[in-house]
């Protein structure tokens, strides 16, 4: 098979698993973002800090975002995460600060946080935090899915439109396969889709403000993309595993979510609907 049709046939069962997953409900929901949180703190701890499983860092790793996941998400129903919101902004402000303000080969910000004992179960465990505060709202899912389209969408028309009509690249030493067509053509085409879908589906009235934030949230999107390419750079990996074909890791997946989620969800909060 080749890398197009792997990469198709993954997003396909990606995709699947997580629309039946909201079918169940918060549990199974919360369940897949649990096994995907955990095999995301292991490719950190494993193959960007270079820790071996079962080690004292691994295992603490996991226990802060297992222990703070099962209390936060299955306990607590999303409740009481206002913190992960706001402390989730500010490493998103700091992983803006790495991407823009420092050189690819300045290793300073990897090796500082490398010193700190468990950091990927920490790093881990914010931007999931501030996604579990959708849970506690009762069109939880609508929210989901607007974030699953706007990162998921964004990834596949970004890459269409690249391979259709790209031409000038976008971030050539960090990722050269992007391009400025694919980002212009991939926002759009995204922003409409999740327009069209909400001016269906959902119950609310499509205001200019969620046109404009709908707008904002692919390109978004793509910048989380970029900051995690610029860490493999660094650290001199290609993806960060191999667990899905075509697609790399589960990082390599979730990169935009993960950098999307606490922006979507202070939006939530402060502008957009209950």
């Amino acid at each position: 098979m080749t890398n197009t049709g792997q990469r198709v046939l993954s997003a396909v069962v990606l995709i699947s698993i997580i629309v039946s997953s909201l079918w169940g409900g918060r549990i199974p929901m919360m369940s897949v973002m649990l096994v995907f949180g955990v095999l995301y703190v292991h490719e950190l701890e494993v193959n960007f800090f270079k820790h071996l499983v079962f080690s004292f860092k691994y295992m603490g790793s996991q226990f802060i975002f297992i222990g703070s996941f099962t209390y936060f998400g299955f306990l607590s129903q999303g409740q009481n995460v206002s913190a992960f919101i706001f402390i989730g902004l500010l490493q998103n402000a700091l992983l803006l600060y790495y991407f823009f303000a420092t050189k690819l080969e300045s290793k300073r910000f990897i090796r500082f946080f490398s010193k700190i004992p468990c950091f990927p179960g920490i790093f881990v465990t914010i931007p999931f935090g501030a996604v579990l505060s959708f849970f506690q709202y009762e069109r939880w899912i609508e929210y989901l899915l607007i974030l699953v389209l706007a990162t998921f969408g964004m990834d596949s028309l970004a890459w269409f439109w690249g391979k259709a009509l790209g031409k000038k690249k976008l971030c050539p030493i960090i990722s050269p396969k992007k391009t400025i067509e694919g980002l212009l053509g991939g926002g759009l085409s995204t922003a409409l889709v999740i327009c069209l879908c909400y001016h269906y589906l959902a119950p609310g009235p499509l205001t200019a403000s969620k046109v404009l934030i709908f707008l904002t949230l692919p390109f978004l999107s793509q910048l989380g993309d970029l900051i995690q390419s610029k860490i493999k750079r660094q650290v001199g990996i290609k993806d960060s595993s191999s667990l899905i074909p075509g697609h790399g890791g589960v990082y390599d997946r979730i990169d935009s979510i993960v950098f999307v989620g606490p922006f979507m969800a202070i939006l939530v909060r402060l502008f957009l609907w209950y």
